[in-house]
């Protein structure tokens, strides 16, 4: 479905409801720059990264694109891979688990806060644009408990919007993506209505930050995996 939630309806504070899931898929792909080659490479990734068996857990797993595009590169490379979503929206998981009982994946969802959440061990976790929409207070717990529940060398990929501290190029990086979103037809009202709607509730850091609070955490190996403009992708590796 289109998403034309700002066009057609008055939103003051943004929330991962059912009129938000029913369109979410298309709104990442007009809203995330590279969103579908980001998926691509990101699958790619971890698969080439983790051992048959391995098991990871994406926290923030909406309607589950991204565990079921790995569930299906894997099974075609006859790669084992145990996966696991987590997200807190009962609207998002529904979506998931019809397109994952669609596609014949075996992927399970868990309707949980990752704040509250009893990670477990695992040997991945991915957390793509979902940090951002976590209190600042809460990140450094969050990407802790992330890291004691990875086992040795094993990864983490984290997507998120980020922002600058210099006033001319954080001015610059946000008129390049509202040019691109409206590019891919959102009108400079509706870019506008969501903005405000995502205010305090979106909350981005900069780069520095983030590799701030990554090795806070304990992770001592980082790297860029994706970047553009405002939008990053970085892996790290626990090492011991």
């Amino acid at each position: 479905m289109k998403d034309e939630l700002f066009r057609n309806h008055d939103i003051k504070h943004f929330c991962f409801d059912a009129q938000v899931a029913a369109v979410f898929d298309d709104m990442l792909e007009r809203s995330i720059p590279f969103y579908a080659p980001l998926l691509s490479l990101v699958s790619d990734f971890v698969l080439r990264l983790l051992p048959s068996g391995a098991l990871l857990v994406d926290l923030g797993s909406s309607t589950g694109n991204l565990l079921l595009q790995i569930a299906q590169k894997a099974r075609a490379k006859g790669q084992e891979i145990r996966l696991v979503g987590v997200d807190n929206s009962p609207d998002m998981l529904q979506r998931a688990r019809l397109k994952a009982d669609a596609l014949g994946a075996d992927v399970s969802f868990v309707c949980a806060d990752m704040l509250d959440y009893a990670f477990g061990q695992a040997d991945c976790f991915v957390c793509n644009y979902t940090l951002q929409f976590i209190a600042p207070q809460h990140r450094p717990d969050v990407l802790k408990k992330i890291y004691d529940s990875l086992n040795p060398h094993g990864i983490l990929i984290f997507s998120e919007k980020i922002h600058t501290t210099h006033q001319a190029l954080n001015e610059a990086f946000v008129e390049q993506y509202h040019d691109y979103k409206h590019a891919q037809g959102y009108s400079l009202g509706e870019i506008a209505k969501k903005r405000e709607a995502l205010e305090n509730v979106l909350v981005p850091n900069t780069h520095e930050q983030n590799l701030a609070l990554l090795r806070g955490a304990g992770f001592r190996t980082t790297q860029i995996l994706f970047a553009w403009v405002n939008f990053q992708t970085i892996v790290a590796i626990k090492e011991e």
